[in-house]
């Protein structure tokens, strides 16, 4: 784990040959639904997401548990070496969106999944013009729809976890 300031936010961030052991030492997490949802779902797409836990904006001792996904090809082992180095930059950061995982539902079809949604507001308090930067990154094709029916699912989906 490395506290790390990118895009003027602060994270502690985990690599991926930390994985999930070092965030399970942390007080505030629930370890064996993590465990669960690491086991099944999260460690099957490293290639594209790394754990954060980001200090609340309000209550600086509380930490919450981000996914941060990135919309293009980044080499995020690479990544992992700048972070540990400390010779990463802002550019190495501008294409991870700051998601939370979660179960959605189709109102449409009632097709259900576990996705990674795009948070407003919570993660990005104090940092607007950021927010609306990763918002423009947000173009109709990186937004997911039903994998069913192709409808919206009214939230700001940029990754369906294969079931």
């Amino acid at each position: 784990m490395k506290e790390i300031a990118a895009e003027g936010m602060k994270y502690l961030y985990f690599p991926m040959h930390e994985g999930l052991a070092k965030i399970l030492e942390q007080e505030s997490i629930n370890a064996s639904s993590l465990q669960n949802l690491w086991d099944s779902i999260l460690s099957k797409q490293l290639d594209k997401l790394r754990l954060v836990l980001i200090p609340s904006e309000i209550i600086k001792s509380q930490l919450y548990l981000y996914v941060l996904y990135w919309l293009d090809n980044s080499d995020l082992e690479d990544i992992d070496r700048k972070v540990e180095t400390n010779s990463y930059d802002d550019n190495d950061f501008k294409n991870a969106i700051a998601t939370r995982f979660g179960k959605l539902k189709c109102s449409n079809c009632g097709w259900e999944g576990y996705t990674l949604v795009m948070s407003l507001a919570d993660v990005y308090i104090g940092h607007s013009q950021l927010e609306d930067n990763k918002l423009k990154l947000l173009t109709d094709e990186k937004i997911k729809k039903c994998p069913n029916c192709t409808s919206r699912l009214r939230q700001l989906v940029v990754n369906i976890f294969p079931q």
